[in-house]
């Protein structure tokens, strides 16, 4: 249950986005997730009921916070927060890798779009030569660059 989504949301923070405070009691008395979970957008399950103005789930997590902190030693809540914040950083590293590989991925296909244009001219400028075989046809590579370039920058 404490395993996050692609964009860092634990099952807590979902609850919280669809104001679902039956869930959000359930998860939290069961123990399943941590309530210092940090989201993709660094923002806990508290931070995201009051962005979402979700009244009854922002009344139960400052209760159940309150009692935590009353209940519990210090020492739990501080490895309840490291965890939170390891947990953020992967997060973080999966986006960025995640973000990397869609950019290195687009310019790929977007280089593969080029050089079939690129090789249907050339074709075209084959059949107009065999079309036509007297007269020259070729295009004339301008002082800049050649005409394959023009596709492949």
């Amino acid at each position: 249950m404490n395993k996050p989504d692609l964009l860092g949301n634990s099952a807590l923070h979902l609850c919280v986005k669809g104001g679902h405070k039956d869930c959000l009691v359930y998860l939290l008395n069961k123990n399943c997730c941590n309530p210092f979970s940090i989201n993709e957008q660094n923002q806990t399950a508290l931070q995201l009921a009051k962005l979402t103005k979700s009244h009854a789930c922002v009344s139960y997590l400052e209760s159940f916070l309150a009692n935590l902190e009353t209940t519990k030693n210090e020492k739990f809540i501080q490895n309840l927060e490291v965890k939170a914040e390891k947990e953020y950083f992967k997060i973080r590293k999966r986006l960025q890798y995640l973000k990397f590989t869609k950019t290195i991925l687009f310019n790929t296909s977007l280089r593969c779009r080029r050089q079939k244009i690129w090789h249907k001219e050339q074709k075209k400028l084959q059949k107009s030569k065999s079309a036509f075989p007297n007269q020259s046809l070729e295009a004339k590579p301008t002082k800049d660059s050649s005409e394959k370039h023009k596709y492949f920058r």
